[in-house]
């Protein structure tokens, strides 16, 4: 769960399709928390697996009005939701699982999923137009958090079409990459929406420039992506299955070097001998009539 240093009563974190948070991990290499009233954290993505983001809203908020949330997926995708003041609080959060998009006259639910994103040597087929070109903003997941005011239900105002295509990647080449770790994109699952949908709202923003007063960024990668970026440690390689005979000389040197790392893990040295264990020493040594022999480990420091 993806938390503020300076707004800890906002939460925003990822659920797998068991509604589960996803583990969060840091990266050294980045900052995680900005100065700008951002946040970045890395998550695993394994493929067809749906997710939901979540919103939690602490008891800091009473102040607050009413709160705009937009998800933006890979630069491309957004949605937005409004809550309002009283609902902000729900013990169960906001969450979202997908966006809505119309067609022929019908409303469709398209669901979050993460899909494997292809990369070869050259790329096949076009970038879906609304990535402008770019592959910058594949593999992140953002939310937005605005505080507005004078909501107002209009149902004067016409609801605008999505301009993002929802078009699946076919394949990126490693060029286009330059050299980033990337392994999934969102695609979505897709099916008929029939509930009833409330009327638009109209509402003004508290901050004049219309800047939000929280943002949460999440990089989505395989655990091999992750590991190889080390944001989550790399498994020990296991030793060759072989003679020592048949090893190379670098890889004797590896095999030494991990036996000599098990070993320093495994066997406590203790480097102060306890004053009540030699009392119980000496005590057994005189009832079994074997003499004592005392050694020094501490040295003449």
């Amino acid at each position: 769960m993806a938390v503020l240093a300076w707004e800890p009563n906002v939460k925003v974190e990822v659920l797998d399709s068991n509604c589960q948070p996803l583990p969060e991990y840091d990266d050294d290499n980045e900052t995680s928390q900005a100065g700008d009233g951002s946040i970045t954290k890395y998550i695993e993505a394994k493929s067809g697996t749906k997710f939901r983001i979540r919103a939690l809203f602490g008891d800091g908020f009473e102040t607050i009005d009413s709160v705009r949330m937009k998800i933006t997926i890979d630069g491309r995708v957004s949605t937005s939701l409004v809550i309002e003041r009283d609902s902000l609080h729900a013990r169960n959060g906001h969450g979202c699982s997908g966006v809505s998009n119309y067609k022929d006259g019908q409303r469709y639910r398209l669901g979050f999923r993460f899909s494997e994103l292809r990369v070869g040597e050259t790329a096949e087929g076009e970038l879906p137009s609304d990535l402008r070109g770019s592959l910058k903003s594949v593999g992140t997941i953002s939310v937005s958090l605005w505080e507005i005011t004078e909501l107002k239900t209009d149902p004067r105002v016409r609801r605008r079409n999505s301009s993002s295509s929802h078009e699946k990647i076919k394949q990126v080449s490693e060029k286009s990459l330059k050299g980033e770790a990337r392994s999934h994109q969102v695609t979505f699952s897709r099916h008929r929406d029939s509930r009833h949908r409330k009327p638009p709202n109209t509402f003004r923003y508290v901050n004049e420039n219309k800047l939000p007063f929280a943002e949460f960024h999440f990089k989505y990668r395989s655990m091999a992506a992750l590991r190889s970026l080390y944001v989550v440690p790399r498994e020990p390689t296991p030793p060759p299955q072989r003679p020592e005979d048949n090893m190379t000389r670098a890889e004797l040197q590896d095999l030494v070097r991990q036996l000599r790392g098990r070993d320093s893990s495994a066997v406590a040295i203790k480097q102060e001998p306890d004053r009540n264990d030699n009392k119980s020493t000496a005590a057994r040594g005189r009832r079994d009539g074997l003499p004592i022999e005392t050694i020094d480990l501490t040295g003449d420091d």
